[in-house]
């Protein structure tokens, strides 16, 4: 089995997404994008840094009942790794890490700002 098959691309989810989860192939073959709101990457370097990327449960601060996913795209294209969320991306080159996929579920937490600034990210 492929590693990038074992990125969750279901649409069944507690919550509404953002993108709709899905696998797209570029026309020539080359590039494979997925759009995730069911897993997580872990990135290790050969130093031993870990990075986590994985989806976000978003709710609204003005309408509490409103909660979506953002989802995480993935996108692999010979040996060159990008990762996107809302709030950030980076690519990565894949001889220089170790990816492991593992399955990410929403969990509903305070965050930590001293400053609310409703940048939106608490999920709050």
């Amino acid at each position: 089995m492929n590693l990038w098959d074992q990125i969750d691309i279901t649409t069944e989810t507690k919550y509404p997404w953002d993108k709709t989860p899905g696998k797209n192939r570029s026309d020539d073959g080359k590039e494979i994008t997925y759009v995730t709101a069911g897993s997580q990457l872990l990135l290790t370097t050969k130093e031993g840094t870990q990075t986590t990327w994985a989806p976000s449960l978003y709710q609204s601060c003005m309408n509490l009942e409103q909660k979506e996913i953002r989802t995480l795209t993935v996108t692999v294209r010979g040996d060159e790794l990008h990762l996107q969320t809302r709030y950030q991306d980076c690519s990565v080159n894949l001889s220089e890490v170790s990816v492991q996929i593992t399955s990410w579920a929403p969990v509903q937490k305070k965050s930590d700002c001293r400053q609310c600034t409703n940048c939106g990210r608490c999920s709050w």
